[in-house]
């Protein structure tokens, strides 16, 4: 017997990542083709406003009148975002619940973490990135790659994935 059907991982979720992008749309199909019928759990990662300002900014976060509200209004927008994404799932074929999550850490460590927390099977992202853009931009799918204990199916968006065909195919 093999260690993912001992440890139960076989009979696990799909663990979805959603960010609402076309991206992570794109990657529901192909996971759900391979998987049809299977349990799935969306997850979309939040981060407070003020963590999400200052990941992106280099000079001090600007006041926020109201943090509890702002952070209430990422959290509903975070449950809105996997709501969709299990609706996508869904008709897909998957039997597809939501789960938004806010972030203590990195993403993908959030990620990961659900997929242990959920034993899951399979983690499914998407990626839009190519070349060296997708180790320093893309980093939720680097870090499950490199970090997560449960398999990472990473599927290139459709666009990513006909830039590198031409790389590839380039005389």
């Amino acid at each position: 017997m093999s260690p993912t059907a001992r440890s139960g991982h076989a009979r696990g979720p799909v663990l979805i990542t959603f960010d609402g992008s076309e991206h992570a749309a794109e990657a529901i199909e192909p996971a759900a083709a391979m998987l049809p019928g299977a349990r799935a759990i969306v997850v979309t990662v939040w981060r407070p406003i003020r963590d999400a300002i200052l990941a992106v900014s280099l000079g001090p976060a600007p006041l926020i009148s109201d943090p509890v509200e702002a952070e209430e209004r990422q959290r509903r927008g975070a449950v809105g975002v996997a709501r969709e994404g299990a609706r996508r799932a869904e008709r897909a074929g998957f039997d597809a619940e939501p789960l938004a999550v806010k972030a203590k850490g990195p993403i993908w460590e959030e990620i990961a973490r659900v997929a242990e927390d959920r034993n899951a099977r399979l983690i499914v992202c998407g990626t839009h990135e190519t070349g060296l853009k997708s180790t320093v931009l893309d980093n939720v799918p680097t870090g499950l790659v490199h970090h997560a204990t449960r398999p990472v199916m990473v599927v290139p968006s459709s666009e990513a994935a006909t830039e590198r065909k031409g790389e590839l195919f380039e005389e």
